[in-house]
């Protein structure tokens, strides 16, 4: 257990601003998400009113812009997790008014996420967290099991060209077609990642298979992303997983967006979830060649993105698996904390920044406001506490 560091003292630090715009990743939802945790654990009116104002001015920003751009990160879809949050967390500390209004845009964008939703999975279909299909499953309730399902019957139907590709890529390692996302598409690999790839799409299937909803679908994507994966895996034997597969570059990172930390991570929630406990030492091994690979990089960013934020938030992951903690990584979890509180980012940024970072401090994946979920560390629709 990490001890209880001072949020409140490496909060008056920081002097940053949020970038000019309506994002989480490092814009006013962001910030407003930010205070928000922030209120919710030492109640100083102060966050709340810092919360509500940078709440308005995403508002003002985002319908500014006249667009509703079905993105998590940067886009509306955040906003929308935002409002959901304030909503369902300050009952009882906002004004009828300030909930009227707040409800009001909550609806109007939950409206037309639910009407551009087909088209998009038609024209586009970007299976990622960070700006596609699977952030947005993450912006919903559980009782959009319409938009859930055709999130996954999209993926499905596009199954059979994956298929082909992925089985050509496993047999031949060249590099051959495209898969996934555009991203991908334009180097012709799989992405393997949590932010952007396979990684992530596991961990969204593995959360609806928790609460079982849409559990023989989410089953059988599952099935075909963990089979591609541990192929991956096995060929590349104590290697790490490349960003993009096959490649003999080491991935670009090596905690959550990419790397064999999050893969690990991806790997073993779906072991947990599918009760397949087997498969569970294949993911540990992977996510402990990722904890190494970190751990030999002689400069390390902090971020939650990519740094010593994220690695942090890692290890509580793979603790909260770990009924007996047999392997226990807390050490490592406060080793990371001293070294990123003496070098904390004077910006006011979520994911690539200093608020992210506080963030990463002061949570032991257990936040009032469920931040870990938007990067597929815990269950958005709550968790389930199964064990290895």
């Amino acid at each position: 257990m990490r001890s209880n560091l001072n949020g409140l003292k490496l909060l008056e630090k920081n002097s940053g601003k949020p970038q000019n715009n309506f994002s989480l990743l490092n814009g006013y939802t962001g910030a407003s998400l930010f205070h928000l945790e922030i209120y919710l654990k030492y109640s100083d009116p102060l966050d709340l009113n810092k919360s509500i104002a940078f709440y308005k001015m995403a508002s003002i920003n985002e319908s500014g812009k006249g667009l509703f751009l079905p993105f998590l990160f940067g886009g509306s879809v955040g906003l929308l997790w935002l409002e959901g949050k304030l909503l369902s967390l300050l009952d009882k500390d906002l004004s009828e008014s300030q909930k009227k209004i707040i409800e009001t845009n909550y609806n109007k964008k939950k409206e037309n996420l639910k009407k551009i939703l087909p088209l998009y999975l038609k024209t586009e279909a970007r299976f990622e967290l960070i700006s596609g299909a699977i952030g947005i499953g993450v912006s919903l309730s559980l009782s959009d099991e319409v938009e859930h399902e055709l999130i996954l019957d999209s993926f499905i139907e596009q199954k059979k060209e994956f298929s082909t590709i992925i089985g050509y890529y496993l047999n031949s390692l060249e590099d051959t077609s495209q898969i996934l996302n555009n991203d991908a598409k334009m180097s012709n690999k799989i992405n393997t990642g949590i932010s952007h790839g396979m990684s992530g799409i596991l961990l969204y299937c593995s959360y609806l298979i928790d609460h079982n909803i849409l559990k023989d679908k989410a089953m059988f994507i599952g099935e075909f992303i963990y089979k591609t994966i541990d192929n991956i895996s096995n060929s590349l034997g104590e290697r790490n997983i490349p960003s993009y597969y096959p490649d003999n570059l080491p991935p670009k990172q090596n905690t959550w967006c990419y790397g064999d930390m999050g893969i690990g991570i991806a790997m073993m929630k779906y072991s947990l979830s599918s009760n397949r406990l087997n498969l569970f030492k294949k993911g540990e091994k992977r996510f402990f060649l990722g904890v190494n690979a970190f751990n030999q990089q002689q400069k390390k960013d902090l971020c939650l993105c990519h740094g010593l934020g994220s690695f942090i938030s890692l290890i509580e992951t793979y603790n909260s698996f770990k009924e007996n903690k047999s392997v226990d990584l807390t050490h490592l979890s406060n080793e990371a904390a001293s070294l990123l509180e003496k070098n904390i980012s004077n910006s006011a940024e979520f994911i690539t920044g200093g608020f992210g970072e506080i963030l990463s401090l002061i949570s032991e994946n257990n936040s009032f406001t469920n931040w870990e979920s938007l990067f597929l560390l815990r269950n958005p629709w709550g968790d389930q506490n199964e064990k290895s």
